[in-house]
């Protein structure tokens, strides 16, 4: 039978009596809504979990890369530990019976007030000659001289001796001098760095204290 009134939804036994359950129309809408509500919930929690799933494989996909990655670079960087050492090996050839000694310097060296200065420094094809002289007229000037010829990315130092990121490391290794004015001295270019660009006197006293560091192009070096 038709009926323009709100619908009830009635449930009864099949034995008859009192009805079991009586929904009107307002406890229906209660329901329906209910139910919108949980499918919607279940969409949501559904696309979070696959988001979370997407977000958490393009994470574990940038970690393995970055983990390949650094594992290269970690032979990388064992190969190139090894061609330094291979090189250090190479660069070190034997010069007038000694080694060229090369190692690196963590600060440059300290230089103390010079107790002498160089004069008339001229070179010829094998020598440089110049004057050590005394700055401190009352006093006796003593020490030791050092030249460090620098060409084609090596250092070399007459005399011969080790050398920390190209400074003499052996003070008393040097040419000699005890002087009241001046001393004439001679040094030697080292026949296997010929072909240098660059000269670095270096004068350190009796004690071992650097003096005076003195650097000159060849070209400023008058000849003879």
């Amino acid at each position: 039978m038709k009926s323009d009134g709100p619908y009830h939804v009635m449930i009864v036994s099949t034995t008859g009596g009192k009805p079991i359950l009586n929904m009107g129309p307002g406890f229906l809408r209660v329901i329906v809504l209910g139910f919108l509500v949980l499918v919607i919930g279940l969409l949501v929690l559904t696309y979070l979990v696959i988001d979370s799933y997407r977000v958490n494989r393009d994470l574990r996909t940038r970690i393995e890369a970055q983990v390949g990655e650094i594992k290269a670079l970690n032979v990388e960087i064992a190969r190139k530990d090894e061609e330094i050492i291979s090189l250090k090996k190479q660069v070190a050839p034997a010069i007038d019976g000694q080694r060229i000694v090369i190692k690196e310097i963590t600060k440059a060296p300290k230089v103390y007030p010079p107790t002498v200065g160089l004069q008339d420094i001229s070179i010829t094809d094998t020598k440089i000659m110049l004057k050590v002289v005394n700055i401190k007229v009352q006093e006796v000037a003593s020490g030791h001289l050092f030249a460090v010829f620098h060409g084609g990315g090596r250092y070399v130092s007459y005399p011969p001796v080790a050398m920390d990121g190209g400074v003499p490391s052996i003070p008393d290794r040097g040419l000699p001098f005890t002087i009241h004015n001046y001393k004439q001295m001679v040094i030697h270019i080292p026949s296997r760095l010929s072909r240098w660009d660059n000269v670095t006197f270096y004068v350190f006293d009796s004690s071992g204290k650097l003096r005076l560091v003195h650097s000159m192009p060849r070209e400023e070096v008058s000849s003879k």
